[in-house]
């Protein structure tokens, strides 16, 4: 079973008018993550909970390019990719501002005797410094943008036509790790005894996530199907998740290798 951990917290988002958040996309270190709304970018800090900075397109931009929906990060922090209404992809630069002496935030002890810290534990400070985020490059994607994920230093894009396509961080297509779904072999075990392409036509990801551990990715199909896509040298073999039809998310535990597929019957498939 899986349970929640510690309480949940209500946070205020800053904002000078109504906008709904459309993603939240935290960096894999859990130190900072970035609150995606239609037409901003903001990146906050974990512990404490508080906003670093907030980055607002023009009106510009969103007609041109149309509004935020996704957002993934770059492993080391130093890049965050937004996909948006009219597949694009925004690349933007994250830095950190080493030029002033002060930070945004430092964690100091009350005045107040009973209030102050005794132990050692309490005595570990968070010190935030400035960040500045700037847009860098936007690329076109033809297809339609299903889904992104980062692997390593790049970018895996899933597209509606069914198409994977890989793509470096400086916005050039990666062609030796691109494919189509419909060539990639599937089967029921490591084996790939009796493996065999998918045959049905409009078939494409909609959800995907990548394990370095296992080296591969967990994916699932528009059809309601769940796979395993382990990469092999210059291509893909894929492994069906048995009795899955009808998987709308999936997550990795890197931790224990474990992929989880979450289901529209309310059941989670391990």
């Amino acid at each position: 079973m899986y349970f929640p951990i510690g309480w949940p917290k209500y946070l205020t988002i800053p904002q000078d008018k109504q906008t709904k958040i459309k993603h939240i996309a935290c960096h894999r270190d859990k130190i900072i993550f970035a609150v995606i709304t239609e037409d901003s970018v903001a990146i906050w800090f974990s512990k404490p909970c508080v906003q670093i900075l907030s980055y607002r397109r023009s009106f510009e931009s969103i007609e041109l390019f149309g509004v935020n929906c996704s957002a993934e990060w770059k492993p080391d922090c130093s890049a965050l990719a937004t996909v948006t209404s009219k597949d694009n992809i925004i690349f933007y630069m994250l830095d950190i501002d080493l030029s002033r002496s002060k930070f945004l935030y430092e964690q100091r002890d009350s005045k107040v005797a009973s209030l102050k810290r005794e132990t050692a534990e309490l005595f570990i400070r968070e010190s935030i410094r400035p960040l500045s985020l700037t847009e860098a490059l936007n690329v076109s994607i033809n297809g339609g943008i299903s889904r992104l994920t980062s692997v390593r230093d790049e970018l895996v894009v899933t597209t509606r036509d069914g198409c994977l396509e890989s793509l470096n961080w400086d916005g050039t297509l990666n062609y030796n790790y691109s494919f189509l779904l419909s060539t990639i072999p599937f089967s029921t075990d490591q084996q790939h005894s009796r493996a065999s392409a998918i045959d049905e036509i409009g078939v494409y990801v909609t959800d995907i996530e990548f394990c370095p551990i296992l080296s591969g990715f967990s994916i699932v199909l528009s059809d309601g199907r769940a796979a395993f896509l382990s990469l092999e040298p210059d291509q893909f073999q894929g492994i069906w998740a048995q009795e899955v039809h009808d998987a709308t998310c999936t997550a990795i535990n890197h931790k224990y290798k474990l992929i989880a597929f979450g289901r529209k019957s309310k059941k989670k498939k391990k």
